[in-house]
């Protein structure tokens, strides 16, 4: 959930995304993916809708 909020966060914009110290966000550790046959985001390591990298 942290992964995609991240994500999410950081494709809408948020001045605030800037600010935060990811290297102190625990994200667990390997791949995950929200959806099968989407689009891998290598800094998330999360695999989304191709839907939502299209998007701009």
């Amino acid at each position: 959930m942290k992964r995609l909020f991240l994500y999410l966060a950081e494709k809408a914009n948020h001045d605030w995304v800037q600010y935060l110290d990811l290297s102190s966000v625990n994200l667990g550790s390997g791949k995950r993916a929200i959806v099968a046959n989407g689009v891998y985001i290598p800094k998330y390591q999360i695999t989304v809708p191709k839907e939502l990298e299209s998007m701009e």
